[in-house]
């Protein structure tokens, strides 16, 4: 069985005012890929409720660092009151949307992402493998894997702030 090292656990961000998601999420897509990162929207869900749609998604993404460690990043987004509207800018009218949005990231380093070593006498040599042998790659794999979560979180905090609003941040909550 894979061993898997958590990075930043459950940090939210938290935004409600306008912000177009539909270009938000194809820069998100954007993002991971010249990350190199696989990006996939495992779950969708929509509600209709009185005040707009409530939208539940979940996007995982991965990137293999080399052949026994990969990276992974969920996020969970929730929209409440999530409504589609039209606003006037620089004289124009725009498309966008409107809603509280609500995102949960969690990121890890997965060693033996493949399983190679995960049953009885392999797992026990996998185990002094990543203690002994390659402890000094595995501090490299986690010092990468923040800088990536460090320029996620930027990268969706500065686009918040291309619509005038800063997000609300918080970390293991």
């Amino acid at each position: 069985m894979s061993s898997t090292i958590r990075i930043l656990e459950d940090a939210k961000l938290k935004y409600k005012d306008i912000l177009d998601f539909d270009e938000f999420y194809k820069k998100m897509a954007l993002w991971f890929k010249l990350k190199g990162y696989t990006f996939a929207e495992t779950q969708y869900n929509e509600f209709d409720d009185p005040r707009g749609k409530q939208i539940e998604l979940i996007w995982e993404t991965n990137k293999k660092f080399d052949v026994y460690a990969k990276f992974l990043i969920k996020i969970q987004t929730r929209i409440l009151a999530f409504n589609k509207i039209e606003i006037e800018k620089e004289g124009k009218k725009v498309k966008t949307s409107k809603g509280d949005f609500s995102f949960r990231i969690n990121t890890f380093v997965v060693l033996d992402y493949d399983n190679n070593f995960d049953s009885g006498f392999k797992k026990i040599l996998r185990e002094i493998y990543d203690r002994f042998v390659i402890q000094s790659r595995i501090e490299n794999y986690k010092i990468s894997m923040q800088k990536d979560s460090e320029e996620l979180l930027s990268e969706m905090k500065s686009f918040f702030a291309m619509f005038g609003s800063t997000p609300q941040y918080y970390e293991n909550q």
